[in-house]
């Protein structure tokens, strides 16, 4: 499409497990960091398009122990995977066949990506806005932090998470018709040893 002049991801930080919400805490968090980048021509009138973000996916966590020297060779599992989707604060939930647009779910206030009548956002770890200006700007920047967080870390736990993403342009001057989208998907497994 002659309008969008890039429209991409990039990864920032891959999928990993660490503590969270600093190197000390007890909680963890597995998950990463990707960025999307959509430009279109300035030349055009730029407030017809927006950016949408889906998400689906799945995340599970296993009790389990380490039958000898601590790694993923000597794990043994103590129980079923449990389904960890209610962990994560999108508008609608977590599915793991259904795409539902991306977001997140705060103090009982839901913001959604992309979305020109909302306030830009450049915060740490998250950036959400419109440049040069928020309601016509022709270059849209999203920064995202994506994963599974527990205040708690359980030595020999298996976390597992899967997720795929669709970001998808799309048209407000035609009943908000997609005209262009990309995809990728994210993974990550982990035990957790410390």
């Amino acid at each position: 499409m002659p309008d969008i002049l890039e429209f991409r991801h990039s990864v920032v930080h891959p999928t990993q497990l660490h503590a969270w919400p600093h190197a000390s805490s007890p909680g963890f968090m597995l998950g990463g960091r990707f960025r999307v980048l959509l430009r279109l021509d300035p030349a055009i009138d730029c407030t017809r398009y927006e950016y949408r973000q889906f998400i689906k996916g799945t995340c599970t966590a296993q009790r389990g122990h380490f039958n000898g020297p601590v790694g993923p060779a000597t794990w043994v599992a103590d129980g079923p995977e449990i389904d960890r989707a209610s962990a994560f604060s999108i508008p609608g939930g977590l599915h793991a066949h259904t795409f539902h647009e991306d977001g997140i779910v705060q103090n009982g206030h839901t913001s959604r990506f992309g979305h020109r009548s909302s306030n830009a956002t450049v915060e740490e770890g998250v950036e959400d806005r419109y440049s040069p200006r928020q309601r016509d700007g022709s270059t849209y920047h999203l920064t995202d932090t994506y994963g599974i967080k527990d205040v708690t870390r359980v030595v020999g736990t298996r976390v597992r998470l899967h997720l795929h993403f669709e970001g998808r342009v799309i048209d407000r001057q035609n009943h908000d018709a997609v005209v262009n989208t990309i995809q990728w998907a994210v993974r990550g497994e982990d035990i957790i040893t410390a």
